[in-house]
């Protein structure tokens, strides 16, 4: 159906959407589809909400119950032949600049209200690259998306020692030398147990300054940079596994001049598994993350495991143990 769209329109849009995300854990969605020459643009607004109710020791001086908002999203895909964007913004984080003012936008390139934001090509299934603020592929639950998590807060530790986001240029490849009952469209990255077959992704990427390990020094732009890569293969459902090594360099940032030997690279290693059995009702995880030079200091170590089951009791109603 060709729909047309006046500035007012879209404002509405955007704000129904806003609000039918903001009901307690909620999403939608919509999509436009147009032919243009010989192609056809495809448009998808989307977002979702997660909310929380907390209480306990720890929670607060005096452990008392409060609320409060684990997620508010709301993003855009593009595709246009083999052209594809992705736009994901989170109103639950700041929109300030880093910590130089207005020179330095935020760390690893842009401020942390922006999560995603690249342009991409694809060639085929085996073949597509991105450009921009990307998930860096390291990580099997980080690189999980928020809305699919077994629980909606990450843990603080598996998440300190990954790469996080970072700005730059990434390779990717899904389910080669086997079959997907749908084809990637170039902004996944891996989780979606569509099809059998091996998947990888390279890149390079400003240093690591959205990670808990490394620090973000805006006047090291040009001088250190960041790598990561990752194979997986997939056996739809029952089978997902994965390993990817990363490093970001001279990890401690502006606590070392820039000639200073002490300054050491950021390096880690994750292997994960994940397998879905029992019609889906049983969902299992396995993680081991280590990092090596936290911070840029030598020597600094830290490794964790992480173990997740999930079983789904009703299609509204799942039971999960992580550890």
């Amino acid at each position: 159906m060709k729909r047309t769209w006046t500035f007012h329109s879209m404002v509405l849009f955007v704000a129904v959407v806003v609000a039918l995300s903001s009901l307690g854990s909620a999403s939608a969605a919509v999509t436009v589809k147009q032919k243009v020459g010989d192609n056809e643009y495809k448009f998808l607004l989307y977002g979702f909400s997660q909310m929380e109710l907390r209480g306990g020791d720890g929670m607060s001086s005096e452990g008392g119950m409060f609320f409060k908002a684990q997620r508010i999203r709301l993003g855009t895909k593009y595709f246009y032949g083999g052209w594809f964007a992705k736009l994901f913004l989170d109103f639950n984080q700041p929109w300030d600049m880093g910590k130089t003012g207005k020179k330095d936008p935020g760390e690893a390139g842009l401020p942390k209200a922006i999560k995603d934001a690249f342009v991409g090509y694809k060639w085929n299934k085996g073949a597509f690259i991105r450009m921009g603020m990307i998930k860096m592929p390291h990580g099997m639950g980080f690189t999980i998306p928020g809305w699919n998590l077994d629980n909606i807060e990450r843990s603080g530790l598996d998440k300190a020692l990954v790469m996080e986001r970072g700005f730059g240029l990434m390779l990717s490849g899904r389910f080669i030398g086997g079959d997907a009952k749908k084809l990637p469209n170039g902004t996944e990255m891996g989780h979606e147990k569509v099809g059998k077959g091996f998947g990888y992704d390279v890149g390079i990427f400003n240093t690591a300054g959205r990670s808990a390990a490394v620090t973000w020094d805006y006047s090291q732009r040009g001088d250190v940079l960041a790598y990561a890569m990752r194979v997986h293969y997939d056996n739809g459902k029952p089978l997902h596994l994965e390993a990817s090594y990363a490093v970001s360099q001279d990890a401690a940032g502006g606590y070392f001049s820039k000639s200073n030997p002490y300054s050491e690279d950021y390096k880690s290693f994750d292997f994960g598994v994940h397998s879905m059995i029992l019609d889906d009702t049983l969902d299992l995880k396995l993680e081991y993350i280590q990092g090596t030079n936290v911070k840029g200091v030598d020597g600094w170590d830290q490794d964790c495991w992480v173990g997740t089951a999930g079983y789904m009791f009703t299609p509204q109603i799942e039971g999960i143990f992580k550890y």
